[in-house]
C-alpha cells in the first residue's frame, strides 16, 4: 500500500515537473502562460483530491468489513460459549440425577 501511494506521489511530481517545463518552454505570451499553469496546477490538485477521496473510501469499507468481521467472530463465540454452558448444565443435572437415583437404590437395599 504505501508502494502504490510513493509511485502516486512521484506520477503526479512528474506530471507536474512536465507540464510545468512544456508550458514554460512553449511560445506563449507570459499571462497565456500563467494561465496554463494555474489551469494544470489545478487540474493536479483535484486529481490529488480526487485520489485522496478514494482513499478515504477505500479505508472506511476496509474498517467496516474488519469491524463487521469481528463482530460476527464475537457473536459466533457467545453463541458457542452459551451453548458449551447449557451442555454443561444438563450434563451437571444428569450427574445429579444418576446420583439421586443410585442413592436412592443404596438406601433401598
Amino acid at each position: 500500500m504505501a508502494d502504490s501511494g510513493k509511485i502516486l506521489t512521484a506520477l503526479f511530481v512528474g506530471a507536474a515537473a512536465g507540464a510545468a517545463a512544456g508550458l514554460l518552454f512553449a511560445p506563449d505570451k507570459g499571462t497565456e502562460t500563467r494561465r496554463r499553469l494555474a489551469g494544470a496546477a489545478q487540474d493536479l490538485a483535484d486529481q490529488a483530491t480526487d485520489r485522496w477521496e478514494e482513499g478515504k473510501t477505500a479505508l472506511k469499507n476496509v474498517r467496516d468489513r474488519v469491524t463487521n468481521g469481528a463482530e460476527e467472530i464475537r457473536d459466533k463465540a457467545e453463541n458457542r460459549i452459551d451453548s458449551l454452558k447449557n451442555k454443561a448444565n444438563d450434563l451437571a443435572g444428569d450427574a445429579r440425577n444418576e446420583f439421586n437415583s443410585a442413592r436412592n437404590r443404596a438406601s433401598n437395599v
